[in-house]
């Protein structure tokens, strides 16, 4: 609501949180603002962005002090308790870091050795500083140049501290570049632009419309202009002018008709686990580890596994995990300091920090598993690339930088590396106290990006040292699944394609990489052949075939084409469900005439 809400509404609202608890000092010339609620802080930040008023914050015993120097006057005309009349602000509240901003002006721009000094020093100098002494020295139009473009706009620069990692965070307002951009809010409710290219992915399971990917919304759409966002085609948004009528339909789920491939479930967020498992389907073919280890245990697994080493600070860590291994000649304690507290933080309750690992993997698991219970629910093994592991907490002292991520050290290769494996097995006790503790025997298992039947083989050993019984399935997403694929079922129970990677690899184009899609996508005949062989040569051993890859959610012809291959199930996004089973019905219905 507040971020569309007209200007006369925000001051409103703001002007009834401050009558209720806030102050205002006449002599410091600042309103403070007290809060204890994190969502009304949240909303008094987002009031504050809009309305272009500066503001800070401070913590104090659960408290949030928020103070505005800014629009005073203005702020006063609505409030009917707390009044003021604002004194003139002989400082400036909108600062930059001179060297950042001036360093091309250093001379030219040096009014008397003024701005020199704020060069050398690294200092913050004020807007007006920049408008009153160092615009007037620039040569030509000063009017026109850049400089006076940022003066005249609402930026500024906060002091800010560089972190390795970046947690994830609630998002309240998305700028959709081509780097898929997104507005979100550190601890002190700063706003931070982050990249986020699995948005689509998370806000189709939560049900929420997302477009990314758009390229120039933000020049083409203006704030309080009513558009019309339609996702329903799934592969393409579309964006319309103005407000379009549209209507419900309603299915009635028993009358739905019967198909003879089973219908199962992409899910990761075990909370809509639930209400999601009221919709027709066979089960759930891919139950990803991801959005639990990321959204609710937030550490990365070995941080928590060498955790006495690391607070010991005697860096008796192994010497693979150190050093030229990560490009880093040196940790720097306040960086191990900054990690042991978080960790401290989080798992207060867990003496042993893996046991914190292992039970929030374990519950988050078994709260899928139990939703659909007694149907199968396939759980794949963690599957980040080291871009994604470097951003939970503690993550920088264990993961590599590489260039290429996407094809890096990710899936099996980790699995059984001594590098990583000590926190594979953690995974493994998770799913291990699932099956037995919890008694959720629905579960089978997963590998993903299995490059070769050794890798497979070895995976595999690992995972029978703690999951005596349970099914064990490799994704099919890499050419070599497909040309080996004798070698790999005689390890596996079976695979799921994984189409996805699988188009990425057969026809060469990064999946990031948002410009090549026009090349080719999962319908290219080539990625289709690949397809059918493997279903065909899963159905020659009587091993399970399904697909949990994103296409025959977005693509109905690519399912009708899965199906009249022989696949045994179709994995689709909680949302396509019934659009597929009735095109997969028609089209059935269509061909017996």
């Amino acid at each position: 609501i507040l971020m569309t809400a007209k200007e006369e509404a925000l001051f409103n609202f703001l002007a009834g949180v401050i009558d209720g608890d806030g102050t205002y000092n006449g002599r410091a010339n600042r309103i403070n603002i007290f809060c204890s609620q994190q969502y009304l802080f949240e909303a008094i930040v987002i009031i504050l962005l809009r309305l272009g008023i500066n503001y800070q914050v401070t913590f104090n015993r659960n408290i949030f002090n928020i103070q505005i120097v800014d629009k005073l006057d203005e702020i006063f005309s609505y409030t009917a308790r707390v009044k003021g009349k604002s004194q003139r602000i002989i400082m400036d509240t909108r600062f930059f870091y001179a060297k950042s901003l001036l360093a091309d002006l250093k001379y030219r721009a040096n009014c008397q050795d003024r701005i020199l000094s704020y060069l050398n020093q690294n200092l913050l100098i004020d807007a007006k500083k920049i408008q009153n002494y160092v615009i007037p020295q620039i040569a030509g139009s000063p009017e026109n140049h850049q400089l006076t473009k940022i003066i005249n706009s609402p930026l500024k620069m906060y002091r800010v501290t560089l972190q390795k990692k970046v947690q994830k965070q609630k998002v309240y307002n998305l700028e959709v570049e081509k780097n898929h951009n997104y507005l979100v809010f550190t601890s002190r409710l700063t706003p931070v632009l982050v990249e986020n290219c699995h948005a689509a992915i998370i806000s189709r399971e939560l049900g929420i419309p997302c477009l990314v990917g758009t390229g120039k919304a933000t020049k083409i759409l203006k704030n309080n202009q009513e558009i019309t966002i339609d996702c329903s085609s799934g592969a393409e948004g579309k964006i319309f002018s103005g407000k379009v009528p549209f209507e419900v339909k309603k299915y009635e789920l028993k009358t739905l008709p019967k198909l003879s491939t089973k219908i199962s479930l992409n899910l990761g967020a075990p909370d809509i686990a639930f209400q999601t498992s009221f919709l027709p389907n066979d089960g759930v073919g891919l139950a990803r580890e991801e959005f639990i280890i990321a959204e609710k245990i937030k550490i990365h697994p070995l941080a928590l596994y060498y955790y006495k080493q690391i607070k010991s600070q005697k860096f008796h860590l192994p010497k693979f995990l150190l050093g030229k291994n990560l490009g880093r000649q040196e940790i720097k304690k306040s960086e191990l300091n900054g990690i042991i507290r978080k960790i401290d933080k989080m798992t207060v309750e867990h003496k042993d920090k893996k046991e914190y690992f292992i039970t929030e993997l374990a519950e988050g698991i078994a709260q899928i598993a139990a939703a659909f219970y007694p149907k199968e629910v396939i759980v794949r093994f963690s599957d980040f690339k080291t871009n994604e592991y470097r951003q939970l907490i503690g993550g920088s002292l264990f993961e590599p930088q590489e260039e290429n991520p996407m094809l890096g050290w990710r899936g099996a290769s980790r699995y059984y590396d001594p590098r990583f494996k000590p926190a594979f097995e953690m995974e493994c006790l998770a799913l291990k106290r699932v099956i037995e503790t919890f008694g959720l025997n629905n579960i089978s298992v997963m590998v993903p990006f299995c490059r070769t039947p050794a890798e497979g083989k070895k995976v595999k050993d690992i995972i029978r040292n703690y999951l005596k019984d349970a099914k064990i399935y490799v994704m099919a997403e890499i050419p070599a699944n497909a040309l080996l694929i004798k070698e790999f079922l005689e390890i596996f129970d079976g695979m799921s394609i994984g189409s996805n990677d699988l188009a990425q690899l057969v026809l060469g184009i990064d999946r990031d990489n948002a410009g090549l899609a026009k090349i080719g996508n999962e319908n290219n005949e080539a990625v289709k052949k690949m397809i059918k062989d493997i279903i065909q040569a899963c159905r020659q051993q009587n091993k399970y075939v399904g697909i949990c890859g994103q296409a025959p959610s977005d693509y109905p012809e690519f399912a009708d084409f899965l199906v009249q291959a022989g696949i045994t199930a179709l994995s689709l996004n909680p949302d396509s469900v019934i659009k597929t089973i009735l095109y997969l019905s028609k089209s059935k219905e269509e061909k017996s005439s």
